[in-house]
């Protein structure tokens, strides 16, 4: 390892040794090791693999390391020297521990888990596996359809891991997992609610879905919800990265699930019932962490967070502490309708580091059909009241091709977005209004599962139009990427016949495809 790290690019992503990692020795313990299948950098700005991490470490006779997606730089030195992929906290490899556990947030990183299998010198294939090589586990919200990865996977947990990580070490620790061979081990873990072990169920001829292949293995799985959210699940020490990451910031989770039930979005229908955490367990993780890592700034998250019902209190009490020290608080995005001029002066206090919304539709018929209860009026009202109080930047982010969609609607978001660049006029030359556009991507387990996908020309065609509708200096706007959608529409909704087509771009040599630079379309089209 030592002859070949000075030959990378960003040697930091695999030495470890960070603040707040956790070091213990392997012996006498169960060995868990988180996996992340994209780069250091986007992994470690992942909250859940920050929890899991501790919640599993917390154990004495537990220990979890982490490792991620090797560049393609690190890979091809790997493969030359024939090292396996290792972990960061000791440098073990991977094949040497007990439990592999892969978090998996979007479809397009189904490649990722392949790809850390084979550098790890794992079989891909589950039924390829001796009884000596890893338990491979996987959660996260790209996997509420498991399907795609069964060949892959031996167990999948689908919601919320905290309270899940804790009965698999209390499984692993019976003498009756420790002396039974692999498929003995799997049907232990199967006990566990929300697990599902593909190996023990078969399609049923002529019927929906799948059925058990032997008594005891539960015919229904539920999606797990912690209740309440206890303190104890979120790390006062989190693990300070090497290198800058997307999100360099402290993370805060405030509340779990969303009470508006947008009918595109999966997360809300994954995270319900809604769960509010007590504001003083708040602040006392937020005073420890900032004690522990020196961050400047706390991002307070949820899936709509200025629905926390504590959100006026909370930032009131924040600001009388956060002040002195000239930390900022961050707000990912924020709900018009729910903003008062309380929020906005708490934030006030701070950097402004833009105001985020998101709009999805342009028509109010439209988002009447997604069920996004907002108006035009408290969207324009809000980025109103935002630039009277001196934000010089808002972000708004729409989506295309939604069901029943109408030339009118793509027209409705220019009208919207030429409404707010109208009112940011009118504070000033500063003012910037960044706009991201992405197509609809039908997600299961949501009302719109069954809907249909715009094709590539279609996609490209409205960016068109909008580009057209939208040339402004004040305006930024970007396009997510519609190759990419469409492939992610693909792999969503797949059954486990897609994994012939992951093998097939894992072995053409596609590597990090949610990164634009390495993502080929035309090799997806020829996998297909």
């Amino acid at each position: 390892m030592n002859e070949i790290l000075p030959l990378v690019q960003k040697p930091g992503r695999y030495i470890g040794n960070e603040v707040g990692a956790i070091h213990k020795d392997h012996r006498d313990r169960i060995k868990f090791c988180l996996c992340f299948p994209d780069l250091y950098e986007i992994g470690m700005s992942n909250l859940g693999l920050q929890i899991i991490y501790h919640r599993i470490n917390r154990h004495n006779d537990a220990l979890c390391e982490r490792a991620f997606c090797a560049a393609p730089d690190l890979e091809q030195l790997l493969i030359e020297h024939n090292i396996p992929l290792w972990s960061l906290e000791t440098f073990t490899p991977l094949k040497d521990f007990d439990f592999l556990g892969f978090s998996v947030g979007y479809e397009i990183a189904y490649c990722g888990v392949l790809d850390i299998l084979d550098l790890a010198k794992i079989p891909l294939s589950c039924s390829s596996r001796k009884e000596d090589d890893p338990i491979v586990i996987t959660g996260g919200p790209a996997i509420l359809n498991p399907e795609p990865l069964v060949d892959f996977i031996d167990v999948f947990f689908l919601g919320d891991g905290e309270e899940a990580a804790d009965e698999i070490i209390a499984i692993a620790r019976t003498n009756e997992y420790k002396t039974n061979n692999r498929r003995g081990r799997l049907r232990l873990l199967s006990s566990i609610s929300g697990s599902y072990v593909p190996s023990f169920y078969k399609i049923s001829p002529g019927s929906a879905g799948l059925k058990p292949m032997e008594t005891g293995i539960a015919e229904v799985i539920k999606i797990r919800s912690v209740l309440p959210l206890k303190n104890e699940y979120y790390p006062a020490l989190p693990i300070i990265p090497n290198i800058e990451t997307v999100h360099d910031r402290l993370s805060i989770e405030i509340m779990r699930g969303c009470p508006r039930g947008c009918r595109f979005c999966q997360a809300g229908y994954q995270y319900r019932p809604r769960r509010e955490r007590v504001i003083d367990d708040i602040i006392k993780q937020i005073d420890e962490s900032l004690e522990h890592t020196g961050y400047e700034e706390i991002s307070l998250l949820s899936l709509s967070t200025t629905d926390y019902s504590g959100l006026e209190k909370l930032l009131s009490r924040l600001n009388s502490s956060l002040n002195q020290n000239r930390t900022s608080i961050a707000i990912p995005s924020f709900r018009p309708g729910t903003i008062s001029m309380n929020i906005l002066n708490a934030l006030n206090n701070g950097r402004k580091t833009g105001l985020t919304f998101a709009p999805e539709a342009g028509t109010q018929k439209l988002r009447d059909v997604i069920n996004k209860d907002i108006t035009e009026e408290e969207i324009l009202s809000t980025s109103v009241t935002a630039f009277a109080h001196g934000w010089d930047n808002i972000k708004l982010y729409f989506m295309i091709g939604l069901p029943t969609e109408t030339e009118e609607d793509i027209d409705g978001i220019i009208n919207l977005i030429r409404k707010v660049e109208e009112a940011a006029r009118q504070y000033g030359r500063r003012k910037k209004i960044g706009v991201t556009i992405s197509p609809f991507v039908p997600k299961p387990m949501t009302p719109f599962q069954w809907e249909r996908q715009i094709g590539l020309e279609e996609i490209l065609s409205k960016y068109r139009m909008l580009q057209r509708g939208l040339k402004s200096k004040i305006i930024d706007l970007r396009f997510h990427h519609a190759e990419s959608s469409i492939v992610e529409g693909v792999l969503s909704r797949s059954d486990r016949n897609i994994g012939n087509v992951l093998i097939a771009i894992h072995n053409s040599g596609l590597r990090l495809q949610a990164w634009s630079e390495y993502f080929d379309y035309e090799r997806w089209l020829q996998a297909f």
